[in-house]
């Protein structure tokens, strides 16, 4: 093996020191642990060894220098203990141990080596005190001790801290044997106490959890740490224990958190300036995104481009004063897909009531929101041809009533029925007539504005409403029946319908069909919604009764 591998090895300096015969003093060699122990570079005291001498405890020096003269002189061992004491304060305690041999130009030569025994004599200084210094310590420990005896496992002596833990007065805890202390159950019996103390005393420490019992029966988890140990020349187990029922609850709830943290819901947390700091597997399914591809971003990367500046800010406000913030959003996956999403954001507080960390908690609702729209098409939107039906109608009516009653503008509506639709069906069937309604439906969408509405009402009739006209009587009649005759005439031009029957090649199908349209205006109204489609109807009848593709115009009078 190599040499200065060896001195590596040795737990000290390995040395050799010099007295020439002039009093000067070198040292040819220090091995490296004497940077660490006198904080010497080796070279600086290669030539001159007087360095090696400042940080010697002004106490120790004279003694320090008699013992060297004195094993230079009659060429004995030289052993000595002394301290070194630093400018920071601090002292450590040294061992010095060499052999010399007189050189042949008279020198003194030392071969030998330098122990670090601070931590020794630190021991041996407190083992010196009293006994009372002793009690003083063992009783002021924050953990509890007993002292067994090694054969027996009888307890011997307690400190304060272990009557404190276990409700006991010392003559109580003295008097106790380990089922006494224990859950009294496998594996915290009095069978399993005594193994630990064999195993402690036979193999060395053990330190494991224990499921405590204090004198009123509450049970309570500890930590406990045996060990063999020589005390006045008798054989004990110092057992050490530490109450741990805090540090248990913490792993259970910890226990508890990560099986929460993979739920089916996605879950974000993120730290106070909103850096994602973890993810769940859940949020990567429904996001797309890793946990590498997430940490170290803000949720920014998720936005949708639905919401506005406002909203977020509304939801940072609702964050920061209430401490939380639930409701639906739209975000984006990883593919570009923009989906609806239930958010939860909670903020989660410090000791001092600072922000630390958020933690969102995320639910993927695209189905829901489907089956809502589902819903809400079957309750207002009829069927075949798409269009508002006669619920959604009536609240579209009355939001345009109370708009013009508010803007002084003038509506209208505009009922219409078909006026040879039945042949159709009777000739081709319900399929062939389905076909004509939906036209119907897509040539009325086209002869009115977006902010105007086209609703079926029921079979072969439909409704149209127009909203904000204009605030003379005139001028609004006027803009009504030009809407009402662009219907009449989009409505009379010729259907072409293509269809195919079962096992026949496809059919087409030119059909003319006409319509009546019946008008009635309305501004500041205090008829009812009912009211103003009864008298639309009543205008559409009297179209029909004269013989169809009319228009009439309500007329209170008449």
């Amino acid at each position: 093996m190599d040499i200065h591998k060896i001195i590596s090895l040795v737990p000290g300096i390995v040395y050799q020191f010099c007295l020439r015969p002039n009093g000067s003093t070198c040292v040819p060699y220090a091995s490296e642990a004497i940077r660490e122990i006198y904080r010497l570079d080796p070279e600086e005291i290669r030539e001159d060894a007087s360095q090696a001498f400042i940080h010697v405890h002004p106490d120790d020096l004279e003694s320090h220098l008699a013992s060297i003269k004195e094993s230079a002189r009659d060429l004995t061992p030289w052993q000595h203990e002394y301290r070194l004491k630093f400018d920071d304060g601090t002292v450590r305690w040294l061992f010095g141990n060499a052999l010399p041999q007189r050189e042949p130009d008279g020198s003194t030569l030392w071969h030998g080596f330098i122990t670090d025994i601070t931590e020794r004599k630190q021991a041996e200084l407190a083992l010196a005190e009293s006994e009372g210094r002793f009690r003083e310590i063992f009783d002021t420990v924050s953990d509890a001790i007993f002292i067994h005896d090694a054969e027996t496992g009888r307890i011997l002596d307690v400190n304060r801290r272990m009557c404190e833990m276990y409700g006991l007065t010392r003559e109580q805890a003295l008097a106790c044997g380990p089922d006494d202390l224990s859950a009294g159950v496998p594996p915290y019996s009095t069978a399993e106490a005594i193994e630990k103390i064999r195993l402690a005393h036979s193999e060395g420490q053990q330190t494991f959890d224990w499921l405590a019992r204090t004198h009123d029966g509450r049970f309570f988890w500890v930590e406990v740490s045996l060990r063999f140990a020589s005390i006045g020349g008798e054989q004990r187990i110092l057992a050490v224990v530490r109450d741990i029922s805090e540090r248990k609850h913490v792993d259970a709830e910890l226990r508890i958190a990560a099986i929460a943290f993979e739920s089916q819901d996605g879950i974000v947390v993120t730290n106070a300036d909103n850096i994602i700091l973890r993810v769940n597997r859940a949020f990567t399914g429904i996001t797309g995104y890793t946990a590498e591809e997430a940490v170290g971003h803000t949720p920014s990367i998720f936005k949708s481009g639905r919401h506005d500046a406002a909203f977020y800010a509304a939801m940072w406000e609702n964050i920061l004063h209430d401490g939380s913030w639930h409701g639906e959003i739209w975000n984006r996956r990883k593919n570009g897909e923009v989906y609806p999403e239930q958010l939860t954001i909670t903020a989660v507080k410090g000791k001092n009531g600072e922000t630390t960390h958020y933690v969102a908690t995320l639910r993927d609702i695209t189905e829901r929101k489907a089956a809502e729209d589902e819903i809400h098409n079957l309750a207002f939107y009829d069927a075949l041809t798409k269009l508002p039906n006669r619920r959604l109608l009536n609240d579209r009516i009355g939001q345009t009533m109370a708009a013009s009653k508010r803007s002084g503008l003038y509506g209208a509506l505009i009922f219409l029925d078909l006026d040879n639709f039945k042949p159709l069906n009777d000739t081709y069937g319900h399929v062939v007539g389905d076909l004509l309604l939906i036209e119907v439906a897509h040539r009325l969408t086209s002869c009115v504005r977006e902010a105007d509405t086209v609703a079926r009402f029921g079979g072969d009739e439909f409704v149209v409403m127009l909203s904000e006209l204009d605030a003379d009587n005139a001028e609004s009649t006027a803009q009504a029946c030009a809407v009402a005759e662009k219907i009449r005439s989009a409505l009379a031009e010729p259907y072409v319908l293509k269809f195919q029957q079962e096992g026949n090649a496809e059919t087409i199908v030119v059909h003319h069909c006409t319509s009546s349209v019946g008008v009635v205006l309305f501004i500041n109204h205090e008829a009812s919604a009912e009211d103003i489609l009864k008298w639309a109807d009543m205008a559409m009848y009297r179209a029909k009764e004269g013989g169809g593709n009319l228009i009439c115009f309500f007329d209170s009078e008449s």
